[in-house]
């Protein structure tokens, strides 16, 4: 896997000179002033949702002021949200009392001011929250730019305050979850490390809202969080869409690895009439599915959790499975990748059948007929109670 930290850091480099360029030629005089010596400014999930827009309701220069050069003095334009609250990407948010209005917003030494037709406006600041020791922001609240991208899809609800699903014992299973795929997978975790900036929480019914990750918030991603999910969720889940993430960038001059176009049918590939992914949606399902067997492999053998933790761990781990052979495996591989792409397939698949070879008694003695596309875990348990033997 060596040679995919090379291909990860070519990917990033080509995402950030790509987005440096759109800014350069939109707004030459705000790319001056931005700390360019900063690894994390043109790596904003913001940003790229802000150029993903047509008519974006933030501002630029708000989406940006947290990486200006002149952190002490600086007079912004800026957005409040129907909340009132102006969303300041890595420095945190202004609440006020007017809501969708535009603002100045005025940071003088230490203090900010935010100034509405010449009048000074009260607000309360919220500091951004994050994973403990990292720049990975745990979202606070609801976020305008994503509300544009995600709201017009009806299986995602996100207009709402993630403060709501943030109870202390949430956060502490995020940073449970974080410490462990740090200290247990040197393998994947730097990649993870590379490209993850931030974490929004929402709830919606599972049976049509998946968690997701989309290259229009690249770095973010978006966890369908439930009543009860705890350890093994945000394990699962962080790799999962960190992954997708990850891959974005790796893919991201997709002609250095499809022959294709990346947006070409499965079904035209496979006369699968019943698979309605793309061929780029399936290569992507193949590494987080990966991932994931990855992570828990470890989880188990090390027995990293205890009790129903480990329980729902090896529920989970088992559930991956079914997702190993992804249709590309029936695909003439020349006519659709490029040597890059089939490097990167046939590792992942090797790897895929290496993590499960030999665990088929284990597969073997659970059941999942009550689960639906996301795995469940009171479904699961209610098929396959704990027990100190399946322990």
């Amino acid at each position: 896997m060596k040679h995919f930290e090379h291909l990860l850091q070519e990917g990033m480099e080509y995402m950030t000179e790509s987005i440096q360029l759109l800014l350069y030629n939109s707004n030459p005089q705000l790319f001056e002033q931005l700390d360019l010596e900063n690894a994390n400014t043109f790596a904003e999930p913001l940003l790229y949702s802000w150029y993903n827009l047509e008519q974006p309701s933030f501002t630029l220069e708000q989406v940006l002021a947290g990486y200006l050069k002149e952190q002490h003095y600086f007079s912004i334009s800026a957005y409040t949200d129907r909340a009132g609250c102006i969303c300041l990407p890595a420095i945190g948010y202004l609440h006020t009392s007017m809501s969708d209005t535009y603002v100045n917003v005025v940071r003088n030494g230490g203090q900010f001011h935010v100034i509405k037709n010449g009048r000074e406006m009260a607000f309360r600041f919220t500091p951004c929250g994050y994973i403990q020791d990292t720049d990975i922001e745990i979202y606070k609240y609801r976020n305008d730019l994503y509300n544009q991208h995600f709201n017009n899809d009806p299986r995602y609800n996100l207009d709402h305050n993630t403060w709501e699903l943030l109870q202390d014992s949430v956060q502490e299973n995020i940073q449970q979850a974080y410490n462990m795929i740090a200290a247990h997978n040197p393998v994947y975790f730097p990649y993870m490390q590379a490209v993850a900036k931030g974490i929004f929480l929402f709830r919606d019914d599972p049976a049509h809202a998946y968690s997701f990750a989309s290259v229009k918030a690249q770095g973010a991603v978006f966890l369908n969080l439930q009543e009860g999910n705890g350890v093994p969720f945000f394990m699962e889940e962080m790799v999962h869409q960190f992954g997708h993430c990850i891959l974005a960038a790796v893919l991201a001059d997709k002609g250095s690895f499809f022959r294709i176009p990346e947006e070409t049918p499965m079904s035209a590939l496979t006369g699968n009439t019943a698979d309605g992914r793309s061929f780029y949606d399936a290569f992507h399902g193949l590494f987080t599915t990966y991932a994931v067997a990855q992570l828990l492999d470890i989880v188990i053998s090390k027995q990293l959790l205890q009790g129903a933790e480990l329980h729902e761990a090896k529920g989970r781990f088992i559930y991956n499975q079914r997702r190993i052979h992804t249709g590309i495996q029936s695909v003439n591989h020349a006519a659709v990748l490029t040597p890059k792409g089939t490097g990167i397939y046939n590792y992942l698949q090797k790897e895929l059948e290496k993590i499960y070879l030999g665990k088929e008694s284990m597969i073997a003695g659970y059941q999942f007929s009550n689960q639906s596309f996301v795995f469940n875990y009171n479904h699961f348990a209610r098929l396959n109670p704990v027990t100190s033997q399946v322990l």
